[in-house]
């Protein structure tokens, strides 16, 4: 026998099968605690037609935020060249714990990726060395704990939303705002019509960061919106009472002379909060901390429609001390 072979069998033999087992098991558990942890679309990402997932810069950090681990950077090697416009660097990423170095990874940029070919090099040197750094934590931190078992880094985040926006279009051209299929994140393979019935946190996700989805976002809310006014106004009033209604009543019940209605918006709102619940949610909602009137803040009726979907989206919302009920 070879002593390459002689020395092999010695390791496996010195080797504690019980010990391995159980780092093997908390391996397995902790990769369990991250993908419970971790949120589609903002701390790793799907292509469509793809195995795993890519983790991206937020997840990589909440990885090694969760573990306790620190990072520490070196250029391995650099090129700028500023007669012919071109640069690139090469980055060692190291990952430590308590002043124990537990991994490395490497990434590199240069200025003629496809991404920053119609660029000024010049301008966007330090892009290309803050991605290179980003390339170099995320490939660390998949070698922790075997996580490139359930991650892989193949894209980087404008990446992954132009190709998983292209891939939505693709499949759903000329279907309805329902019937469009989400071919990315945790709800893939769902209708948009089911993601705004079943997680409506990710529904207002898509809204507010996804732009190929939002249009179809605004119309389903829309749809919902005239729906649910209709069966609020079922009572055999004309469309013509109606909008002599909605200029009668104010933010607090005051004449303000608008065509928004305002009696709709709020007989529906207080059947599930107070007034002060409903002012206190404006404020978080239109980020106007300062707002005394929602007139301030609501100037057409799809500003409202929007809003109280967010309050019927809403669960109760729990009573200040002041408004306890004896």
């Amino acid at each position: 026998m070879e002593q390459g072979q002689q020395q092999a069998l010695s390791i496996i033999d010195s080797i504690d099968n019980n010990m391995v087992q159980r780092t093997i098991q908390k391996i397995h558990e902790f990769q369990a605690i991250v993908q419970s942890t971790l949120k589609a679309g903002h701390d790793y990402g799907i292509i469509p037609g793809t195995d795993k997932p890519s983790l991206l810069k937020p997840g990589s950090e909440k990885i090694n935020m969760m573990m306790g681990i620190t990072s520490e950077y070196s250029i391995m090697d650099k090129v700028e060249d500023y007669e012919k416009g071109f640069f690139a660097y090469n980055v060692k990423c190291i990952l430590s714990k308590n002043g124990y170095k537990i991994t490395e990874g490497v990434g590199n940029c240069n200025s003629r990726e496809k991404k920053y070919a119609s660029q000024d090099a010049y301008s966007i040197t330090n892009t290309i060395l803050k991605m290179a750094k980003k390339r170099a934590y995320i490939d660390a931190t998949l070698s922790v704990a075997s996580l490139s078992d359930i991650f892989t880094q193949d894209i980087d985040d404008p990446d992954l939303r132009i190709q998983s926006g292209n891939a939505t279009n693709q499949a759903n051209q000329g279907k309805p705002a329902h019937e469009q299929v989400l071919t990315f994140g945790k709800n893939k393979g769902k209708t948009l019509g089911q993601v705004f019935k079943e997680d409506r946190g990710y529904f207002e996700w898509l809204l507010e960061n996804n732009d190929k989805m939002k249009p179809f976002c605004e119309e389903i809310l829309k749809t919902v919106s005239e729906h649910n006014a209709n069966n609020g106004n079922g009572n055999g009033q004309s469309d013509q009472t109606r909008k002599a209604d909605s200029g009668s009543v104010g933010t607090d019940g005051a004449s303000n002379g608008s065509d928004l209605n305002w009696t709709m918006f709020w007989t529906t709102a207080k059947k599930k909060f107070t007034n002060d619940q409903i002012h206190d949610e404006a404020k978080r909602y239109f980020n106007k901390p300062n707002l005394k009137s929602l007139n301030e803040a609501i100037k057409t009726q799809n500003q409202m429609d929007t809003f109280l979907d967010y309050l019927r989206s809403l669960n109760d919302v729990p009573f200040r001390e002041s408004e306890i009920p004896a």
